[in-house]
């Protein structure tokens, strides 16, 4: 993810931050994230905004941060993902960008930092393509309490006396999981493989509050139901007994939708499933 400052407060810039000190910048931006892009349209000139949301998770002992980008284009989803990582010597970030079929890598130098109270600033900058045009980047990312942006800025490559021209910003405010997104009526596909044909059951979740939650799945009364926030996500965990042995479910809220592991002993599997929620 990449960021703009929305209004932080006043900070003097820092000396080129440490490998380490990049590695804490990306570790910050794990979790989920709502918010909206805007991107100028070559065409017309004229800035389009769309809503998007970005998950980003956190890899290789947090070395590595791994971005989900969902951004809503009238009528369809767009789904991004984007991998950035340290450069150690000198300090510097790498991004690689999978749209599709296609990726794009790009390789970025530190040109400024500044931390605030709450917060920080990051300014880099980069070489690429736009519109078919070689042209210099700049990158500038803020973090401020829970919001965060990121502005992406061109101009001729070489061109130092140029104007730098936005080309998109992502302004982004951070969700905060709680145990009341799970209340509803979720349809939950339990196919015994993934080439088989759904199988649908009811995940009903009928209140939520203070680690845990009260409901049925599968038709069946859930008991020693907890629910953990601390990690980023909501994560889940319940048993349910229908008689015959009991049957241990976890499982997360990610982008709207669950995912969600079943394990029975007694019966020696585990059935792996996803649910989408129906009714609030």
């Amino acid at each position: 993810m990449a960021c703009h400052s929305l209004g932080p407060s006043p900070a003097a810039a820092d000396p080129i931050p440490t490998a380490a000190t990049l590695r804490s910048f990306l570790g910050e931006l794990t979790g989920a994230w709502s918010g909206e892009l805007m991107y100028v349209d070559y065409g017309s000139g004229r800035e389009v905004v769309l809503p998007a949301r970005v998950r980003g998770e956190a890899a290789a002992g947090n070395g590595v941060l791994l971005s989900h980008l969902t951004f809503t284009d009238p009528g369809y989803e767009v789904r991004s993902l984007d991998v950035s990582w340290v450069d150690a010597s000198p300090p510097g970030l790498v991004s690689e960008s999978f749209d599709g079929a296609s990726s794009e890598r790009a390789e970025w130098k530190v040109v400024s930092s500044a931390k605030t109270p709450t917060g920080w600033t990051l300014v880099l900058s980069g070489e690429g393509m736009d519109n078919g045009a070689s042209v210099d980047v700049r990158v500038t990312r803020t973090l401020e309490d829970a919001r965060f942006t990121s502005t992406k800025e061109v101009r001729p490559r070489g061109e130092t006396d140029a104007p730098w021209l936005t080309r998109n910003e992502l302004r982004l405010t951070r969700v905060v999981p709680s145990a009341a997104d799970l209340v509803g009526t979720w349809r939950v596909d339990l196919r015994q493989t993934p080439d088989a044909e759904p199988y649908y059951q009811e995940f009903v979740v009928k209140e939520a509050a203070d680690g845990t939650f009260k409901g049925t799945f599968y038709k069946t009364k859930i008991k020693e139901a907890r629910v953990n926030t601390d990690w980023g996500d909501l994560h889940f965990a319940f048993v349910t007994d229908p008689g015959k042995s009991p049957y241990h479910t976890s499982g997360r809220l990610v982008d709207g939708r669950l995912e969600g592991t079943t394990h029975s002993l007694e019966r020696n599997f585990v059935s792996v499933w996803s649910a989408e929620k129906v009714q609030e």
